[in-house]
């Protein structure tokens, strides 16, 4: 019988295929509190060529600096709930960041070397509204955004025409945290047979075992006793545009999930809950086209499902679709860090 879902729950045996254990739990464990307290660091361990601190706070914190006044008006009602709208495609609702409220008085003794930081000046002395972004002002790796407007009427039209472009950014600078942390603690032996074995590369951090690898599909995973964080890669040839329809990329997860990820019992394997549209963003990797698709996935014939987020790219020179496909499953904790942490990893996908 091939692999499970999750190692940490039930044995693999694998079926024409190659299973590697190169990590053992010990190993993992040491590795897993080591990122997680890298991630409140943001994972910059050599500051000394900038002589600027590390940032602090989790992935996904936003610390908002505005008056009290303020904060307690329209204004902050509007910050608050355009900054903690859910995440998509989540089983359980989960903000999308964390917002935490401080006033600027207290900012200059405490707030310096937060992550992700937004400044509202609203003042009269303002002539007109201006959105301004620096990076690594008094830490780093740090996002700084500085909001200025006349009055409470004009900055919140200001913030509303700004607002997902500004959350878009600050999921891409954490996306950025987590990669640059990867690369600290990549997987040699993972990269290696991915280059030598399918021609691709990704970056796996050490506390993820390759294990399958045969014909067109990999299965690389990390494993805890509560929670799965997956990555399936899958290639296949490439047709035409229309293989990045939605409809198309689901049908293919579903063909290679029926095939090569079965459940704990018969007649169960992975597949697509259909219940849930998938979500479709269309963006540019390492300056050439991906397409990203993220929705739940649920276990046919059995009480087991999850998220799951998937990015396709074209390699040119062998025609072919690669999907890094990434899920986990966590029970009945959040998973929105969990899903985060393997996009990271997703968005390093390549063709070599």
């Amino acid at each position: 019988m091939d692999k499970y879902f999750f190692t940490s729950i039930l044995t693999p045996q694998l079926k024409n295929g190659t299973f590697i254990l190169s990590n053992t739990k010990i190993k993992q464990t040491f590795l897993f509190i080591l990122i997680a307290s890298m991630f409140v660091a943001c994972g910059e361990l050599n500051t000394s060529s900038s002589f600027k601190p590390n940032c602090s706070g989790p992935p996904g914190e936003v610390l908002i600096v505005i008056d009290k006044p303020d904060w307690e008006s329209k204004t902050g009602d509007t910050i608050f709930s355009l900054l903690s709208k859910s995440f998509p495609a989540l089983p359980q609702s989960e903000a999308t960041f964390k917002i935490i409220h401080i006033t600027h008085d207290l900012f200059r003794s405490t707030g310096y070397t937060h992550r992700n930081i937004i400044f509202v000046n609203i003042n009269s002395k303002y002539k007109k509204t201006k959105v301004t972004l620096e990076y690594n002002r008094w830490s780093k790796p740090q996002l700084l955004y500085t909001f200025t407007a006349p009055s409470e009427e004009e900055f919140i039209k200001l913030f509303v025409r700004n607002h997902e472009s500004v959350s878009e950014k600050i999921l891409d600078e954490e996306r950025k945290r987590l990669v640059n942390l990867y690369k600290k603690y990549q997987s040699i032996e993972i990269d290696r047979i991915l280059r030598q074995e399918h021609e691709l590369t990704i970056t796996c951090p050490t506390d993820y075992n390759l294990d399958v690898t045969k014909d067109n599909f990999v299965w690389i995973s990390n494993e805890t006793s509560k929670t799965s964080q997956g990555i399936f890669i899958y290639y296949y040839n490439y047709k035409d545009t229309n293989s990045f329809a939605v409809e198309r990329l689901v049908a293919v997860r579903d063909s290679i999930t029926k095939r090569y990820v079965p459940g704990p019992e018969e007649d169960t394997y992975m597949t697509t809950e259909k219940l849930l549209p998938a979500y479709k963003e269309v963006f540019q990797l390492n300056d050439k086209y991906a397409c990203k698709i993220r929705g739940l996935w649920k276990t046919h014939n059995y009480l087991l499902g999850g998220p799951y987020v998937s990015v396709s790219i074209v390699d040119e020179k062998r025609n072919r679709i690669i999907t890094a496909d990434g899920y986990v499953y966590a029970g009945m904790q959040d998973k929105k860090k969990f899903l985060w942490q393997v996009e990271a990893i997703l968005h390093t996908i390549k063709a070599i």
